[in-house]
Formats: structure tokens, sequence, C-alpha cells
């Protein structure tokens, strides 16, 4: 992620053991772990890619 020049990314970390649900924003609740790996979801205009585990996976998201 940050070997890309994204001017218009807003990046969000949860760790494992995150607040309660409903204290998180909106666009991150219901967003977990794929088996306990690292995952990222890539979101824009309100709709949220399927959740990604990989660096080349992450990298084709954020470049399409």
């Amino acid at each position: 992620v940050h070997t890309l020049y994204l001017p218009h990314l807003i990046l969000s970390v949860l760790s494992p053991d995150h607040v309660a649900e409903a204290a998180l924003p909106e666009p991150l609740r219901g967003k977990v772990s794929a088996d306990g790996r690292p995952t990222a979801y890539v979101c824009r205009q309100f709709t949220c890619s399927p959740p990604v585990t990989s660096p080349e996976a992450l990298r084709a998201l954020l470049k399409a």
C-alpha cells in the first residue's frame, strides 16, 4: 500500500481484538480477517471488494 501513489486513499487498520462492532465507523463494520490472516478490503463508492490476503491481490485491487 505504501509503495503506490494513491492520493485519495484512506487506510484503516483493525487489530484482532478491536473494540465492539457498534463503536466502529460504518465502513468498517462486518469486516473480519480471513482465517486469522491479515486481510484487506478495498472499498469504492460504498461498495467493498471481497477480502484479499495476499499483497499481490491487494496491489491488483488498488491499481484497478
